[in-house]
């Protein structure tokens, strides 16, 4: 992981770091995989069903057979990869909570810096799994099945255009000094 060596972000006069974190690493599951999972396995089986069809079919045109392979990639994707994509990104993301603001950095590719300002964004709300662990969105809530929300951040967590961090281990405690910040 290369984030940058220098303290980040900068800090204004009377700025101070109250907390610095990471999320959890590893292979995750979460609420919306309920129907993920299922909706994977289903594009999955029928491509599967597709891919045999046409393979048993005698001279079955190229666009059949591209289509098939293209739309298993997608399948596998869906299925598996997806979640070895979210926990590559967060093994490679940091976040810093200041008086004021809320920064989160991921590292090249998909590198971004995000600085959020407490007291600008509307809001700010947490999420908890079984346990401590749990996710912080500063900004609008996304609906658990993702209605309104397109592309690949629905599939893949880390990739949400709106800031939030991911997996905290005491996400609860980390809310309050949020809310404690914005105040």
């Amino acid at each position: 992981m290369t984030l940058s060596a220098t303290p980040w972000p900068r800090l204004a006069p009377g700025e101070r770091i109250v907390w610095q974190g990471a999320p959890a690493r590893g292979l995750r599951l979460t609420r919306r995989d309920l129907m993920l999972v299922p909706f994977s396995m289903v594009w999955l089986g029928f491509v599967i069903f597709w891919n045999i069809g046409v393979g048993h079919s005698d001279g079955a045109p190229l666009p059949f057979r591209l289509f098939g392979l293209l739309f298993l990639l997608i399948g596998l994707f869906f299925f598996v990869g997806r979640f070895f994509v979210d926990a590559w990104l967060r093994g490679r993301t940091r976040y810093v909570l200041t008086g004021r603001r809320a920064a989160i950095e991921r590292a090249e590719p998909f590198g971004v810096r995000t600085i959020v300002d407490l007291h600008a964004v509307g809001d700010v709300h947490v999420t908890t799994e079984l346990g401590a662990r749990g996710t912080i969105r500063f900004g609008a809530a996304t609906p658990l099945f993702g209605f309104g929300r397109s592309g690949v951040s629905y599939w893949v967590p880390s990739l949400d255009p709106i800031p939030q961090f991911l997996l905290l281990e005491d996400a609860d405690r980390v809310f309050e000094m949020v809310l404690v910040a914005r105040e």
